[in-house]
Order: C-alpha cells, then sequence, then structure tokens
C-alpha cells in the first residue's frame, strides 16, 4: 500500500483490519511528524549508552521529568517483551557499544 502521508497511513490502518500495529521508520522528520499525532501511544526505543557525534536526534526528550510532563511512561522489560514478543534480556552488548530496548507509553 502506498501513502502520500502519515494521517493517509493511520486512516488506512484504521479502515482496513486486521491491521493493529503501525511502525514509523524514521527519519527525523518523519519521527517528529509522527509523535505530534494523537495515534502515537507507544515508543520502541534503542537507547544508546555513549554519545556520538551526529546531526540528527530523536525529537523527543525520554530522560527524567521531560517524559513524564508529555505523557509518557517508561514500561518494564517484562512488558516490552510481552508486547513484543522478544526474548531474553532489553540490555546488550555488541561491538563495544552497550544499548537498552525501551518501551514508552503515552497515557
Amino acid at each position: 500500500v502506498r501513502v502520500s502521508s502519515l494521517e493517509q497511513a493511520v486512516e488506512f490502518a484504521r479502515t482496513h483490519p486486521p491491521i493493529s500495529r503501525v511502525f514509523v521508520m524514521g527519519g527525523g522528520q518523519i519521527y517528529d511528524a509522527a509523535l505530534r499525532m494523537d495515534a502515537a501511544k507507544r515508543v520502541l526505543l534503542t537507547s544508546i549508552e555513549r554519545e556520538y557525534e551526529c546531526d540528527t536526534f530523536f525529537g523527543l526528550d525520554l530522560r527524567g521529568d521531560a517524559a513524564r510532563s508529555l505523557g509518557w511512561r517508561r514500561k518494564e522489560s517484562d512488558e516490552w517483551r510481552e508486547w513484543t514478543g522478544e526474548v531474553g534480556d532489553a540490555k546488550m552488548e555488541e561491538g563495544g557499544v552497550r544499548y537498552e530496548w525501551q518501551m514508552w507509553e503515552r497515557e
């Protein structure tokens, strides 16, 4: 299916069951647009525990009180595993880079 906007994609998903999950895979501008939509209820985030020189950033600050003030709550690892169907630890290390898979939900 090809649509020309995020709004059309969400509408298509709503009107064509059994589509139950829609994933947005950015760039930065696409993430920003999706996060402004009321339909954005969950973020699956890979949090890298190291700073890198870069020019694009995830548009939602999920650290500390900033996330809570915007209505986002971090879910526990067991909730992440249940929702994604993944097994094992949410904290990983590959090639010396430590990261953690996180799930956030908007209330």
